[in-house]
C-alpha cells in the first residue's frame, strides 16, 4: 500500500470513528466493544469450553491407549503414533489456521475445525485398523482441534488489553480442565460401551463446540483494534507505509520468539511422553485402569489452579515469566526422572500432582510469550509459525519413548530419556539471559495505536 492511499485509509478511519477512549473501547469499523467486558469474558469463556474439550482428548489418549493397544495387537510404539500424530497435526497445520483465521474470521474457523472433528471421529469409531486411524484420527480430528485451538488463541487476546495476559492463562485452563474431565469420561465410556462407541461419544460432545464457535464475532480476526499509547502518529504511518518486509521476516528478526520455538520444539520430544505412558505403567505396578484414569484428575486439577496464579503474575509482572517456565521445567525434569521408583499408588498422585502444577505454569507462561512478543498485525501468523514449527517434536517424543520401552523391556529407561530433553529446553531460555540481560528476558507486550494496526493490517494484507 502506498503513503497517500495509507493517508485514505487513517483519513477515512477518522471519519467513521472519530475519538474514541482507547482505555476503555476497542472498535471495530464502526463497532465500539469494551474491553476487558463482559462480553470479552463470554467470548473467553466460550474458547475455553472449546479447548476443554478438544485439547481434552487430546491429554487423555492415554485412557484410549491401552484399548487399543489390546484390541489391534501392534506394539506400543505403533500405536502411540496414533496419539503423537495426533497432537503433531494440531500443531503442524498451524499456518493453515492462521491464514483461515485471517481470511474467513475465527468463527468460521472454529465452527469449520468443530464440524471437522465430529466426522473424522465417527470414521474413528470404524476404523478396521490401527494404521486407518493415523488418518481419520490423527490428520482429520487434529486438523480440526488445529483450527479451533488456533481460532481461540487468536481471538481471545484480541478483546482484552488490562487482562490480557489473565484472558490467555484461563483459555490455556482448557487444556488441564479437559485432562481433568475427559480422562474419567473417557474411562467411563470404555468400561460401559467400548472403545468404538466411545468414539461416537466423543463426536457427539464435539459438536458442541461448533454451536459454541458461533459467539466469535467473525470480523475479530483482522479487525479488532488495541490500546493506543502517546505516539507521534504521522511519523508512525510514513514507517508502516514505507515497510516492506514480510511477517515471515519479521518472525525470522524476533530473536524471543525464535529462542522459544527451539526450546519448545527440544522440550515436546519428552513433556508429554509420560502422560501417555502411565496408565500401561500403573497397570505393570499392580494399579487398575479406573483408578489409573484418576492421575489424570489430579493432573488437571494442579494445571488448572497454577495455570489461573501464574496468569495473574504475568499480568502484575511482579516475577519474570521465564524464571517461572525454567523452574518449572526443571521440577518436571526432576520428577520425571523419579518417576521409576514410585511403585505405590500415592507415589504416582504426587508424581501426577507436580507434573500438572509445574505444566500449567508452563503453559500459563508460554502461550502469553508468544502471543506478546510480536506485533499485533502478525500475532496469528507468529503463533501458528511456533505451533508448525514444533508440531514434529510433539509427532517423535511418545513414539521415541515407547520404542526404548519395548526394547529396553521397561518403562524406567523411556522416562529417563524423556526427562533429559525437558532438562535441555529448560536451559536453552538462557540463551535470552546471554542476549539481553537477565532483568530484560521477559517479553514486552507490543502496544500499538488504533490507527496503526488499522495501516498495520491493510499494510501486511
Amino acid at each position: 500500500m502506498s503513503y497517500e492511499n495509507t493517508k485514505k485509509l487513517v483519513s477515512k478511519y477518522k471519519n467513521v470513528h472519530g475519538e474514541c477512549d482507547p482505555d476503555s473501547c476497542k472498535c471495530i469499523y464502526g463497532v465500539e466493544i469494551a474491553s476487558d467486558s463482559f462480553k470479552s469474558y463470554l467470548v473467553c469463556f466460550a474458547a475455553t469450553v472449546c479447548n476443554t474439550v478438544l485439547m481434552g482428548y487430546s491429554c487423555s489418549f492415554g485412557v484410549l491407549f491401552p484399548p487399543l493397544l489390546d484390541h489391534f495387537k501392534q506394539d506400543s510404539a505403533t500405536t502411540a503414533w496414533v496419539g503423537s500424530l495426533y497432537l503433531s497435526i494440531s500443531t503442524l497445520l498451524g499456518p493453515v489456521s492462521a491464514n483461515l483465521c485471517d481470511r474467513y474470521g475465527c468463527r468460521v474457523t472454529a465452527f469449520f475445525g468443530g464440524l471437522t472433528c465430529v466426522l473424522g471421529l465417527l470414521l474413528t469409531s470404524q476404523a478396521p485398523s490401527i494404521f486407518c486411524m493415523y488418518l481419520t484420527y490423527s490428520v482429520i480430528v487434529g486438523f480440526g482441534t488445529c483450527c479451533v485451538y488456533t481460532a481461540s488463541f487468536v481471538v481471545v487476546p484480541r478483546y482484552f488489553i488490562k487482562r490480557r495476559a489473565q484472558a490467555t492463562g484461563i483459555l490455556s485452563c482448557g487444556t488441564s480442565v479437559g485432562s481433568l474431565v475427559m480422562g474419567p469420561l473417557l474411562q467411563l465410556f470404555l468400561d460401559s460401551i467400548g472403545w468404538r462407541n466411545t468414539f461416537i461419544a466423543m463426536a457427539g460432545i464435539a459438536s458442541v463446540t461448533c454451536l459454541i464457535a458461533l459467539i466469535y464475532d467473525s470480523r475479530t480476526a483482522n479487525q479488532i483494534l488495541v490500546n493506543e499509547e502517546e505516539v507521534n502518529f504521522e511519523a508512525q504511518t510514513m514507517v508502516i507505509a514505507k515497510k516492506q518486509s514480510t511477517w515471515f521476516e519479521d518472525i525470522l528478526k524476533n530473536r524471543d520468539l525464535v529462542t522459544w520455538t527451539v526450546c519448545c520444539g527440544v522440550l515436546f520430544l519428552g513433556l508429554y511422553n509420560p502422560q501417555v505412558l502411565l496408565i500401561t505403567y500403573a497397570e505393570e505396578r499392580g494399579i487398575p485402569a479406573d483408578k489409573s484414569a484418576m492421575f489424570f484428575c489430579y493432573m488437571g486439577l494442579a494445571s488448572t489452579v497454577s495455570r489461573i496464579c501464574v496468569s495473574r503474575i504475568c499480568d502484575s509482572q511482579c516475577i519474570n515469566a521465564q524464571t517461572i517456565i525454567q523452574g518449572a521445567l526443571l521440577s518436571i525434569s526432576a520428577a520425571t526422572g523419579l518417576l521409576p521408583f514410585a511403585s505405590a499408588y500415592y507415589h504416582i498422585i504426587v508424581y501426577a500432582l507436580v507434573f500438572g502444577f509445574c505444566d500449567g505454569c508452563f503453559g500459563g507462561c508460554i502461550n502469553f510469550q508468544v502471543i506478546g512478543c510480536v506485533q499485533s498485525h502478525i500475532t496469528s501468523q507468529a503463533f501458528g509459525f511456533w505451533m508448525g514449527v514444533t508440531s514434529p517434536s510433539l509427532a517423535a517424543g511418545p513414539p521415541i519413548a515407547g520404542y526404548v520401552a519395548d526394547k529396553m523391556k521397561s518403562y524406567g529407561p523411556a522416562f529417563y530419556v524423556s526427562a533429559a530433553f525437558v532438562f535441555v529446553a529448560a536451559v536453552i531460555p538462557c540463551v535470552l539471559c546471554c542476549s539481553y540481560g537477565r532483568n530484560n528476558t521477559s517479553v514486552t507486550q507490543v502496544k500499538v495505536s488504533p490507527e496503526e494496526h488499522l495501516i498495520e493490517r491493510e499494510t501486511a494484507l
